[in-house]
């Protein structure tokens, strides 16, 4: 068999792309190693290729589903860190007036409120965010349904940082009073969930 595994600065990388397109018996005894396999394109991918891909006796193993003995996903948290810092980055961004938004900054100036910043979700995203946006002087709020991972992050960042048990109740609450919401919730092997 082979073994396909993208790597950066790889002199193959544009096969990895075409491993989605490729037919089944191009995969007979193959070992595939990626992220999204074979959703490399898109949330919705193409599920006759997965389909394919399974019946042609291939071994597939999606990076973002590889657990830790601990249930951590270790190949996924860098990703989910850089995607938590980014998100504060771009929605900061988006608040501006030059690009849409109301002409908020983040941490206000004196005489003017922070923004406030409601983060869904406690995980790597979410602490991420937390982190981020509190460094910028937002008001954080961060919901989640685990009050252990709750208690961690106010171990973490201290009294800066509000948090909040997740329920019906107090998403509503939150995030229609927030000026910038972020989504870090995750179900390993899933979409991630439409919370608003």
């Amino acid at each position: 068999g082979e073994l396909l595994a993208q790597q950066g600065g790889d002199r193959y990388q544009h096969l990895y792309r075409l491993l989605g397109e490729l037919g089944p018996t191009v995969f007979r005894t193959a070992f595939a190693v990626g992220y999204e396999i074979p959703k490399w394109d898109g949330d919705l991918g193409r599920p006759e290729q997965a389909a394919d891909l399974g019946a042609s006796g291939a071994v597939c193993i999606a990076y973002e589903t590889v657990l830790s003995s601990t249930g951590g996903l270790p190949l996924l948290a860098p990703m989910s860190e850089v995607a938590g810092r980014m998100a504060v980055q771009a929605g900061a961004y988006y608040l501006e007036k030059p690009h849409g938004g109301l002409g908020m900054l983040l941490g206000g100036v004196p005489g003017v409120d922070p923004a406030k910043v409601v983060v869904l979700g406690g995980g790597v995203v979410g602490s991420h965010a937390c982190h981020i946006a509190l460094g910028m002087g937002a008001e954080v709020w961060v919901l989640d349904r685990s009050v252990e991972v709750l208690r961690a992050l106010w171990r973490q960042f201290g009294r800066p940082l509000n948090t909040v048990f997740s329920t019906h109740d107090a998403l509503e609450t939150h995030v229609t009073s927030a000026d910038l919401v972020i989504g870090g919730v995750l179900i390993p092997g899933a979409s991630a969930p439409k919370l608003v």
